[in-house]
C-alpha cells in the first residue's frame, strides 16, 4: 500500500495544489517511512499514521450522516485505521463505514477517475488515551464522499460510538470542525447531479 500512499497524495495534490503546505506533515512522514511502510497505519506510531473515513450524504434530504464519537465525545464521520485486510485506503473507508453503520450500498463520488483518490485529506490532532495506552498523536486522515438516496437506519456500533444524527449541509457550513469541506463535497454533489441529467 506504501506506493498507493504516495501516488494518491501526488494525484490529489494534481487537483488541490494548494493544499500543498497542509500535507508537509503527512508527506514528512510519507518520506521517513520509506523503507517500512506498515509503519504509516500503526496506530502506536505517535509520530503519526494514517486513517480513513467516509462522508455519507444524502441526495433526497440534503444531508450528512455524523457518529458521536464515543472517545472524543464529538460528532464526526464514520471512519478509522487501517487493518491488514483492506487493499486500498478506499477499502478502508468503506469497512469502517459498514462496522460503524451498517450502511453498504453507498455510490462513491470520486474527484478523480480513480475513485481511490480521497476528495480531502486532513491532519488532525488526537489526544492521549490512557485507557488504550496511547500518546497525544496526529492522524493523517483519507476522506472519501459516498452517497445514499434517502436516510436509512443506521446500526451502530456502540463500543465506538454513542448516537448518530443527520445534520443539514447549511448546518455544517457554521461549523468550524466542517466548513472548509462543504464547498468541496457540494462541488462533487453537483458535478455528479450534471452527470446524471
Amino acid at each position: 500500500m506504501k506506493n498507493d500512499i504516495k501516488n494518491i497524495i501526488i494525484q490529489y495534490l494534481n487537483f488541490y495544489p494548494g493544499e500543498k503546505d497542509k500535507l508537509r506533515q503527512l508527506l514528512e512522514l510519507v518520506n521517513d517511512n520509506i523503507n517500512d511502510s506498515t509503519n504509516l497505519f500503526n496506530r502506536k506510531n505517535f509520530q503519526g499514521h494514517i486513517t480513513a473515513s467516509g462522508f455519507i450524504y444524502c441526495i433526497e434530504e440534503n444531508k450528512l450522516l455524523l457518529l458521536e464519537h464515543k472517545a472524543l465525545k464529538k460528532f464526526l464521520q464514520p471512519g478509522g485505521h487501517v487493518e491488514l485486510v483492506d487493499g486500498k485506503m478506499l477499502d478502508t473507508a468503506k469497512r469502517e463505514i459498514f462496522e460503524e453503520t451498517g450502511l453498504k450500498n453507498l455510490d462513491i463520488v470520486s474527484i478523480s477517475d480513480d475513485i481511490n483518490i480521497p476528495f480531502d485529506i486532513n491532519t488532525h490532532l488526537i489526544p492521549a488515551n490512557e485507557k488504550k495506552a496511547e500518546d497525544e498523536h496526529y492522524h493523517h486522515d483519507f476522506r472519501y464522499l459516498f452517497t445514499i438516496d434517502k436516510i436509512e437506519d443506521v446500526e451502530l456500533d456502540y463500543n465506538e460510538s454513542t448516537g448518530y444524527k443527520w445534520i443539514s449541509i447549511d448546518e455544517l457550513r457554521t461549523n468550524e470542525k466542517f466548513s472548509y469541506i462543504i464547498d468541496k463535497i457540494e462541488s462533487l454533489i453537483d458535478k455528479k447531479k450534471s452527470i446524471n441529467m
